[in-house]
């Protein structure tokens, strides 16, 4: 998969590759949010969720985002943000 191709999937289209096809690396979950990181063919993709409430109900995730990037140095600014928000989630 390259980076056209990547580019030309929908959200939900990005997400099901990445669940289906790509290696999970990280999962960072919130109150009202979870972020997921998972790594295939040199690119990483993450995965945003946000809760949903239906009264009477439990919550559900919503896919809310889902985005890919290159695994090349262009790329550090956004993993190092994923890295900040998974210490802060173990602290």
């Amino acid at each position: 998969m390259n980076e056209y191709t990547l580019n030309r999937l929908s959200t939900y289209q990005l997400a099901e590759f990445a669940l289906r096809s790509a290696t999970l690396l990280a999962t960072v979950t919130r109150p009202t949010a979870k972020m997921e990181l998972y790594y295939i063919n040199r690119h990483f993709i993450e995965i945003c969720y946000s809760s949903y409430k239906v009264p009477g109900q439990p919550a559900q995730w919503r896919l809310y985002s889902a985005n890919h990037f290159p695994d090349d140095p262009s790329s550090t600014e956004y993993l190092t943000i994923y890295l900040q928000q998974i210490k802060l989630s173990v602290d």
